[in-house]
């Protein structure tokens, strides 16, 4: 089992196994302090990265790239924003062709709400997206998913987890974004319940709290916060 966590002030998408940390991004230089023991791994925040990306995939594999992390969020106006013929399309210009590495799908909201079948969110757009890339032969390895809701939603949260690996049969998933609004004592609450859940569940293989930031996990730059503590404690 692995954690991740996240520092999105920085604009990058982290990753953080139980015994080393990193950061994800589409660059290929480290912007960020990490451990160095640390992995560094990329993402396809939208197609205005896939350039970049592309003409830095043979640096990155002769540093040993493993995986690459698919679109952010497209069934969200404010975020990639693609319907699922595009981000398609995209996926296969961009990363189906990569036999070397493991190509995650793109990250969907846990929003269901709206969902219809002209405009698709969440699990219903990580379906048609699988459906389709099943047509037409995509290459995608493991699925992502974020999750954001109150710190009385843990059974919520588990339960969209079931049904995200429902929607994602013969993967592994990913939860590269989840968190919960409440007080901090209510979110270490939240975390006791939910992290060795996380643990549990074969099919999780990393999961990641959002974010590493002061006033979240963070009590300073460099101090832990109650629950970032609890967090990395668990």
């Amino acid at each position: 089992m692995s954690t991740m966590h996240m520092g999105l002030q920085l604009g990058l998408e982290g990753q953080r196994t139980v015994e080393r940390s990193g950061i994800c991004s589409h660059a290929v230089e480290r912007k960020h302090r990490i451990a160095t023991s640390g992995k560094y791994e990329r993402m396809l925040w939208n197609e205005s990265t896939a350039s970049q990306l592309q003409e830095n995939l043979n640096i990155l594999r002769a540093r040993g790239l493993k995986y690459i992390l698919g679109f952010n969020e497209p069934d969200h106006a404010d975020q990639a924003d693609m319907t699922v013929a595009r981000a398609v399309d995209s996926h296969m210009k961009y990363l189906s062709q990569d036999s070397d590495v493991a190509i995650g799908s793109p990250a969907v909201t846990s929003n269901e709400a709206g969902s219809t079948r002209d405009n698709p969110k969440s699990l219903d757009w990580l379906r048609g997206f699988l459906e389709l890339c099943g047509q037409r032969g995509c290459k995608v390895d493991f699925c992502v998913v974020h999750w954001y809701g109150s710190t009385t939603q843990a059974d919520a949260m588990i339960s969209f987890l079931h049904r995200a690996h429902d929607a994602c049969p013969g993967k592994p998933l990913w939860l590269t974004e989840f968190s919960a609004t409440g007080s901090s004592d209510e979110v270490e609450i939240f975390m006791m319940k939910v992290l060795p859940i996380l643990d549990s569940l074969q099919f999780i293989q990393r999961y990641a709290w959002f974010m590493t930031a002061v006033g979240n996990l963070l009590q300073s730059p460099d101090t832990l916060s109650s629950y970032g503590e609890k967090y990395a404690s668990l």
